[in-house]
This record gives structure tokens, C-alpha cells and sequence, in this order.
């Protein structure tokens, strides 16, 4: 685990930017932190970031790199919309992954939801490009952005993927 006491900010990796703010003082002595959403069964929280769903368990290690570029570009300039930031570090919290067979690459609900599907084609670059376009493309749709364009605009900005007008992601 990365820790920077004097910011009470925590990261599980060092390739991992923090973006997580503990809330306790000492937290040597209180682990306030839920592993697998209190669900060992059925979820998996190898790195205790975020959830991904048995659905998803032939997939972990790939999705695991992928969130490790996520992260980067969340924290990095590629997103320069304030609000769409602070709402993409919040969905970082809770974010639960799961995976299904649908014939696009993924989708997400963009109202009340922190839960981001990747489907069977979300897993192959030849079909949906690199995975972690994918996985940022459904977290800005859980962002409340119904269309296709700031997603698309942020894959652009973010990855170098995509048709999507990097400005616009700005």
C-alpha cells in the first residue's frame, strides 16, 4: 500500500495515483475500508479499489491493468472538465464492474448507478479498441452524459481512440 500520511491519502499500488482521502486520523489502527462490498462470494476487490463481479472472473487481470490507465487519465489533463473529473473520482469509489454477453462492448446507466458493464466484444481490441478506452467510455456515460459524444470526446483525449472529438472531453 502507497500512503502519504501528511494528506491522509492512500493508494493500493504505485502505478495507482491516489484518489481516495482516508477519513480517520490514524489509519494504522482502523482499516474503515470494505473488501468485495462485504460480498466475498461473488465479488472480487483483489487490489481494494473497486468491484468486479464473478461475470467477470476469466477477465480480472486485463481489467485490473486497464483501471490502472483509467486512473492515470482520471487524474491526468485529458479530462479538464472539473465536474466530470470529480464525478468520474467519485464513481472510483464505488465502482462495481460486471460483465455480460451483449454484442456491443459495454454499457452503463447514466442515472442512480455505479455499476459499468463490459461485454464479450468489450475484450477484444479488433471489436472495441484497448479496454481501458472502454471502461472510461462507460464510467463518463454513468456520469450523466446520455449521448454518445462527451464518452467518445474523452477515449479521444484520454487513449488516442476512437472518432470522438477530443475538445469536447475538455
Amino acid at each position: 500500500m502507497k500512503v502519504d500520511p501528511s494528506h491522509n491519502l492512500y493508494s493500493e499500488e504505485q502505478q495507482i495515483p491516489f484518489l481516495l482521502f482516508d477519513s480517520i486520523d490514524k489509519p494504522s489502527t482502523l482499516n474503515t475500508y470494505v473488501y468485495a462490498q462485504n460480498n466475498i462470494l461473488t465479488i472480487f476487490d483483489e487490489k481494494g479499489l473497486y468491484a468486479i463481479y464473478e461475470s467477470c472472473s476469466g477477465h480480472i487481470s486485463a481489467i485490473d491493468g486497464a483501471m490502472v490507465d483509467v486512473a492515470v487519465a482520471i487524474n491526468s489533463n485529458c479530462i479538464k472538465d472539473g465536474l466530470l473529473k470529480r464525478c468520474l473520482k467519485d464513481k472510483w469509489a464505488k465502482l462495481k464492474i460486471k460483465c455480460d454477453n451483449k454484442s456491443y462492448c459495454g454499457h452503463a446507466a447514466p442515472l442512480f448507478s455505479d455499476t459499468i458493464y463490459i461485454s464479450g466484444s468489450g475484450f477484444s481490441i479488433s471489436s472495441c479498441g484497448p479496454l481501458k478506452s472502454t471502461i472510461l467510455h462507460e464510467m463518463v456515460h454513468s456520469c450523466r452524459h446520455f449521448t454518445e459524444a462527451k464518452p467518445e470526446a474523452c477515449e479521444k483525449s484520454c487513449f488516442g481512440y476512437g472518432n470522438g472529438n477530443p475538445c469536447e472531453c475538455k
